[in-house]
């Protein structure tokens, strides 16, 4: 895999990783809990990508 494509594959990981952070810290509540988890899963699939990347 070159260079560019881990590199932007890292980057959108990073960035989800972000959001999801922001979510979680900004709104904290249990109906938001279902679309947090959601995300975090999101996040799960999008970091084992970029493992497979690698």
């Amino acid at each position: 895999m070159d260079t560019l494509s881990f590199s932007v594959c890292c980057l959108f990981c990073v960035f989800v990783s972000l959001i999801v952070f922001r979510e979680v810290v900004v709104k904290y509540w249990i109906i938001e809990l279902v679309t947090v988890t959601g995300k975090l899963t999101s996040s799960y699939v999008c970091l084992t990508q970029m493992v497979i990347c690698y």
